[in-house]
């Protein structure tokens, strides 16, 4: 059906209501209306064009927006717009972000959306369903969780599962992207209990790789994870043991400080890491807006920043709203990376400048406060030389990538 629409037309429609008997149908925007600030329209219909017609939704609480439509409508889009489009203004489909096509029922007269839908139409149709407004909605409950044990592939360090369903079922089944970290079971083993009848989609832990999504009917058993491939089922898992807790791995040790070094790039004005997924709130209260935390700079355009072993990081140029940007990574350790000026798409299709780790003994040390005396059982000797650093209410000394206290004993 051809479908267009102008404020032209909407005039139209507002002098034709005053002659017909309208309805009022109420949107309940939900997932629709949590970022951006968006607008909505609805465009309604009997049998075809001739009959359309086109209406702005106002606000009327919360999420709920509202449209007073011909009373004889059958079929009905609703419309989430961008509002900074110009061609919002003008027509009614432009700046269209999401769209949702429904039946009108005759005893209801809310449309919740419930689920986005990742469809061949790159406007991303979604799915709802009718209830009657002023009720109060209730998430429909997934199906059963049943346990999922995947072999974590080399080149991973994490392993996390995400979840979504369209239809009746919740979104973000195992929360926001990129979910739920799975719990390891041993020898590169990892489970967790998911919920059935759902998408999977295992990625190494938001850092940019994830498989082609797997829809979970049973208990099941997945190797063979790649970067935009299809999973294998095997049943090559019998001696794995079964995840604790319904999924929810056991309580960990702290996330510990290590220490990044990272050279920028020679047309960036500085650099800022940008970090996400530690368990240490405190610390990761820092990261509250892109770029992100400027780092130190040290010698010959290195930098550093103390991240916490259990985060995901990326570096920036530091820019305010910047697109250069690096791959994400994760590390147990100290590590130290230069950037490849050449960039490569990552897994949405966006520019990303690839890390090269190289040997941190290579990185200019800065200068800093001379040591008078080493540790009894660690490489630090009189006469060193460190950068002293205050953390945690205590004195350290960084020299050669380690950590000393102030008796020059190394803290690990």
């Amino acid at each position: 059906m051809k479908r267009f629409s102008t404020f032209a037309a909407l005039a139209l429609v507002a002098l034709a209501v005053s002659a017909q008997t309208t309805r009022t149908i109420y949107l309940d925007a939900n997932i629709w209306a949590t970022d951006d600030n968006p607008v909505f329209a609805v465009h309604v219909w009997n049998t075809g064009d001739e009959d359309a017609a086109d209406y702005w939704m106002t606000k009327v609480d919360g999420n709920i927006y509202k449209a007073d439509i011909k009373d004889d409508a059958t079929s009905a889009i609703f419309l989430r717009k961008n509002p900074a489009d110009p061609e919002v203004e003008t027509n009614i489909w432009g700046g269209e972000w999401n769209r949702a096509e429904t039946s009108i029922p005759t005893d209801k007269n809310q449309f919740r959306i419930t689920a986005w839908h990742e469809g061949d139409d790159d406007k991303k149709p979604s799915v709802g369903e009718w209830g009657t407004y002023g009720d109060t909605p209730s998430d429909p409950q997934p199906a059963d969780k049943v346990i999922v044990k995947v072999k974590k592939p080399a080149g991973w360090e994490k392993i996390a599962a995400y979840e979504w369903a369209t239809g009746k079922k919740d979104v973000d089944l195992l929360g926001a992207w990129p979910g739920t970290e799975m719990q390891s079971l041993g020898d590169d083993w990892y489970g967790l209990h998911v919920y059935a009848d759902a998408n999977l989609i295992l990625n190494n832990n938001g850092s940019g790789e994830q498989a082609n999504d797997y829809a979970v009917k049973e208990a099941v058993c997945l190797e063979n994870i790649a970067n935009k491939q299809d999973v294998s089922v095997t049943t090559d898992c019998a001696s794995v043991p079964d995840p604790t807790d319904g999924g929810t791995p056991p309580p960990s040790d702290p996330a510990k400080d290590i220490t990044i070094k990272v050279k920028k790039l020679a047309d960036w004005a500085g650099l800022s890491i940008w970090a996400w997924g530690s368990k240490d709130a405190t610390w990761q209260a820092q990261f509250t807006a892109w770029p992100g935390v400027p780092m130190t700079a040290l010698a010959d355009d290195w930098y550093e920043f103390t991240v916490k072993d259990d985060a995901t990081f990326m570096f920036n140029d530091g820019v305010e709203g910047t697109s250069n940007k690096t791959e994400a990574k994760t590390s147990k350790e100290n590590a130290c990376y230069t950037i490849n000026p050449e960039t490569q798409k990552n897994i949405e299709e966006q520019d990303e400048h690839p890390l090269i780790s190289v040997d941190c003994s290579t990185v200019p040390q800065p200068e800093g406060v001379e040591v008078i005396r080493g540790g009894e059982s660690s490489s630090l000797q009189g006469g060193d030389r460190g950068r002293l650093i205050f953390h945690n209410g205590q004195l350290f000394i960084i020299h050669d990538g380690k950590m000393y206290n102030a008796t020059g004993a190394e803290v690990k």
